[in-house]
């Protein structure tokens, strides 16, 4: 009998075979005899009684050899880790492709932005495994959980619901299923060009490096840049650093925009903006500066202004202005601008309103298809009618506190104050300039 017939067990004991290498119909395989050949081995479980008499019944009929299965055991479920199912891109693109087909190569998602209480994943928990059987009727274990549960950073928070959102505003950080994070300041090790492309972040950047033509940085707090602007874009929704120079291209429409302050070493033929102070510790050449203040120099030595404009809400601090070959240059102060570009939008909404109301009436013959728009405008036009009375009341006192202080001034500075121009024809040094609104004139001061 162990001559015709063996058993071989599968290395991991799920499955059991019968090898028969000598069957004929002289001398046939009973089944008995298979059954006490299995029992010496201890096979128990899952037996395949109905295969095992066939067999026996075949080895009587004709003379054979075959493999045939008599016993499978049962796997075990191995255990499934939990995963998130993110909602932003995972990996650097090659760039943003438009709905027309077109690509802007600049945007590459190097980094994923995310603001406080943004949706940013859903957690699916992990499932445990079940125990298996092997064919000697022996338990199988499932594997381990090697992280049951998701490490979270303290910029993100997960629900009941496994619901993942960011607390903070900054930059995804993602190690794919293992941990999620938004971080509120990140540093970019290199220069901002096509490797990277444009960066976005919620918190704050550190960018190691330059910021190259035609490429965009965007912050939704502090920026600090190590190198130069190249004619890139920045904005940024705190205070802004450039370490080096702000160069810039007036005709391609970019701007740099620091919400609460722009600094910088230089700035060449650059578009700067700021709710707070705009400070070039050098010189500002061909630029267009708006601002609530600005400083240009210490005041007395260093720090030009060549060319150009600045339009400031109050005061204005300069080393020198203009040149000896009379470049133009502009400072305006006491001017509320921001509160008038307010006022301006305001009003462009209201007339692309009016325009949309009418074509809504005409297209529903009068029958209050408008209504909604004509609701929007009215709480507009309250808006408007409140910022301009806000202008009113303003503008003398910003005007009256407004100042422009000068070390050296050259011929062809032009001084504003509100709507008062005043001309400077010949050199002046060390000056303070403001106005009197009682009398109505530019008021010049010896600052020696």
């Amino acid at each position: 009998m162990v001559e015709r017939a063996s058993i071989q067990v599968s290395a991991n004991k799920l499955e059991a075979c019968l090898i028969v290498v000598a069957a004929n119909a002289d001398e046939p395989l009973e089944e008995i005899d298979i059954g006490a050949l299995i029992a010496s081995f201890g096979i128990v479980h899952n037996l395949k009684n109905e295969a095992i008499a066939d067999l026996s019944a075949k080895t009587s009929l004709y003379d054979f050899e075959c493999r045939l299965v008599i016993a499978e055991g049962t796997a075990p479920v191995e255990p499934i880790a939990g995963e998130f199912d993110v909602f932003f891109e995972t990996e650097q693109m090659p760039g943003k492709v438009f709905g027309d087909g077109r690509i802007d190569y600049t945007e590459q998602f190097a980094m994923v932005p995310a603001k406080t209480g943004e949706f940013l994943a859903t957690y699916r928990p992990p499932i445990e495994g079940k125990s298996g059987i092997d064919v000697f009727g022996q338990k199988i274990l499932p594997g381990k959980l090697v992280d049951p549960l998701p490490r979270l950073g303290r910029g993100v928070e997960m629900d009941d619901d496994g619901e993942v959102r960011a607390t903070r505003s900054g930059v995804v950080v993602y190690v794919e299923n293992k941990f999620i994070d938004v971080d509120d300041c990140v540093e970019h090790k290199g220069p901002v060009d096509m490797s990277c492309g444009n960066l976005h972040s919620g918190g704050s950047l550190v960018v190691k490096g330059d910021v190259e033509v035609g490429f965009k940085v965007e912050v939704g707090s502090a920026l600090f840049v190590t190198g130069h602007l190249n004619s890139g874009e920045a904005r940024a929704g705190a205070a802004m650093t450039i370490g080096g120079c702000i160069y810039g291209d007036l005709d391609s429409g970019r701007k740099v925009f620091g919400r609460d302050g722009v600094a910088a070493k230089r700035a060449q033929g650059a578009r700067i903006e700021s709710e707070g102070r705009v400070l070039i510790e050098k010189d500002a050449v061909d630029c267009q500066i708006r601002c609530e203040s600005s400083q240009i120099g210490d005041g007395k030595k260093g720090g030009r202004l060549r060319g150009g404009s600045i339009l400031a809400l109050s005061s204005v601090i300069i080393g020198e202005t203009g040149s000896e070959a009379g470049a133009a240059t502009r400072v305006v102060v006491g001017c509320p601008w921001l509160l008038e570009r307010q006022i301006r939008d305001l009003e462009l909404q209201g007339n692309k309103s009016e325009r949309l109301r009418v074509k809504s009436h005409v297209a529903a013959k009068g029958i209050g298809i408008g209504a909604k728009i004509v609701r929007a405008q009215s709480r507009r036009k309250g808006g408007l009618n409140e910022l301009r009375l806000q202008l009113r009341r303003t503008s003398r006192a910003i005007l009256k506190e407004a100042s422009v202080e000068i070390g050296k001034a050259h011929g062809g500075t032009t001084l504003v104050f509100g709507k008062f121009e005043y001309r400077i024809l010949e050199t002046k040094v060390a000056k303070r300039f403001r106005f009197d609104t009682t009398a109505r004139h530019v008021v010049e001061e010896d600052l020696r």
